[in-house]
């Protein structure tokens, strides 16, 4: 792309670029944070199919960490990243069954062939819409909650829980809770219903009653 300064920048190879949620995004953007990251001994972004964001990116890394170090990468990320840039999955190169990044004679990780092994274990994303009917509001709320903490990225959420405090609550995210809520419970939310929900109060709220609404007609 052209800059500020009217030169041409080189970002990354147009081949390598993915689209999330209707933005481009590439990975050596996100790859450049690496150094920065703590007990991080080497780290790629790759990308999985899914089938409301289009492509979801993978961070696959090699190194002995904990889960609460993978959570730091993650909220350092968010620090330095347009939030749909930041990947939602960290992958360890050992789950692929690599103890080390494979390379070319030159010395380049070969990222087709992590690329086409992540396809193969873990497979493109997506799945029938959740149908269980349950008579106890614990499941709608449990099953919302945890799909808004995975999508905010955030690790725990606040009694008065809402756009106003969750800065990770954008446009793009919002979108993504809907459509994934649709999936999740089988329902639909109407214009109204999109614009109102503002709050997580409110979007359980909404989600009962849609679920209420399909019993009845049942």
């Amino acid at each position: 792309f052209f800059n500020e300064y009217g030169s041409l920048q080189i970002v990354d190879r147009v081949d390598n670029m993915v689209i999330v949620g209707g933005e481009n995004v590439y990975p050596t953007e996100i790859e450049r944070v690496i150094p920065e990251l703590e007990a991080m001994k080497e780290g790629i972004v790759l990308s999985l199919p899914d089938h409301i964001m289009g492509r979801e990116l993978i961070f696959v890394y090699r190194g002995d960490v904990t889960d609460s170090k993978v959570k730091e990468w993650r909220n350092h990320l968010l620090t330095k990243l347009t939030n749909f840039k930041v990947p939602r999955r960290f992958v360890n190169v050992a789950e692929l069954g690599f103890a080390e990044f494979p390379k070319a004679a030159n010395g380049k990780v070969q990222r087709a062939k992590l690329q086409r092994r992540l396809e193969e274990v873990f497979g493109a994303a997506g799945g029938k819409a959740e149908t269980k009917r349950d008579n106890a509001g614990d499941f709608v709320t449990e099953k919302t909650t945890s799909v808004f903490k995975e999508i905010m990225q955030i690790d725990e959420v606040r009694p008065d829980q809402c756009m106003e405090n969750t800065p990770s609550w954008d446009s793009v995210n919002h979108l993504q809770l809907v459509m994934t809520l649709e999936q999740k419970f089988g329902v639909t939310f109407g214009a109204a219903q999109i614009a109102e929900i503002t709050s997580l109060d409110s979007i359980i709220r909404e989600v009962s009653k849609l679920r209420s609404g399909q019993r009845s007609q049942s």
